[in-house]
């Protein structure tokens, strides 16, 4: 079946109240009772702030959708893709079928099947939270694929397997593009196992501790990664 996609959606955008006290197991239990979830609407000069969102079941067009979207609105509040409020409301409300699809194993009598699944609906300020919120994994796969690449064309290898996904985003290395798409690259073409990529993740973590990123090119970033996954295959090899 071809991946349907709807028109651009004009939203106005909202924040979810109290997203602190929010449970995985509440959110499950309030989408199946059809309840509401509290919210407030987002303001820029007193004025609602709206924008245009163009909703996929394709995960990669959907990812490329929302970074387009949320860029453009970040320009009108620079803050607001640092509300946790916004992103669970983003979650929760013009991509909710997204996650229970993706997170929940779809729905059971309109509540979702898998209640730990809903924990992806939330996020925080840790990598590991911001990491594991859905509508924040699709837009880091679109800003690495876009800023790192230059195009949208890598965000389906970027969100192909979720535990390298994890590996990669949750220990920083997302913080320079170059690098974690060259990260995505390097796996890709080695067939890299998991023993082999947990481990160059590491490495490469720790080389970055120890010198400056702004004084390389990509050229040396990508350098980096080639060098750390090649003496770890080495090691593994020895070790074996």
């Amino acid at each position: 079946m071809s991946p349907t996609a709807s028109k651009p959606t004009t939203l106005t955008a909202k924040r979810i109240l109290d997203v602190e006290f929010l449970s995985a197991k509440q959110i499950a239990d309030t989408i199946g009772s059809k309840g509401e979830f509290p919210t407030e609407d987002v303001t820029v000069d007193g004025k609602p702030l709206t924008f245009s969102l163009e909703y996929s079941d394709d995960d990669v067009e959907l990812a490329k959708n929302l970074h387009v979207a949320l860029l453009k609105l970040r320009q009108k509040s620079p803050g607001l893709l640092n509300d946790h409020g916004f992103w669970t409301w983003i979650a929760l409300y013009p991509l909710r079928d997204h996650v229970v699809r993706r997170w929940c194993d779809g729905y059971n009598n309109g509540r979702p099947k898998k209640d730990s699944g809903c924990s992806y609906f939330m996020t925080g300020d840790g990598v590991h939270a911001q990491s594991r919120c859905a509508p924040r994994r699709l837009f880091i796969a679109a800003h690495t694929s876009k800023t790192g690449g230059g195009d949208y064309s890598k965000i389906s290898l970027i969100l192909k397997t979720s535990d390298i996904f994890s590996a990669v985003f949750e220990r920083k290395l997302g913080l320079d593009p170059v690098i974690a798409l060259e990260m995505f690259l390097q796996f890709e073409a080695t067939k890299a196992d998991r023993k082999t990529y947990r481990h160059a993740t590491k490495l490469v973590g720790l080389i970055l501790a120890t010198i400056c990123l702004e004084d390389l090119n990509d050229a040396e970033k990508a350098q980096i990664v080639r060098d750390a996954l090649h003496e770890v295959s080495d090691t593994i090899i020895e070790s074996e």
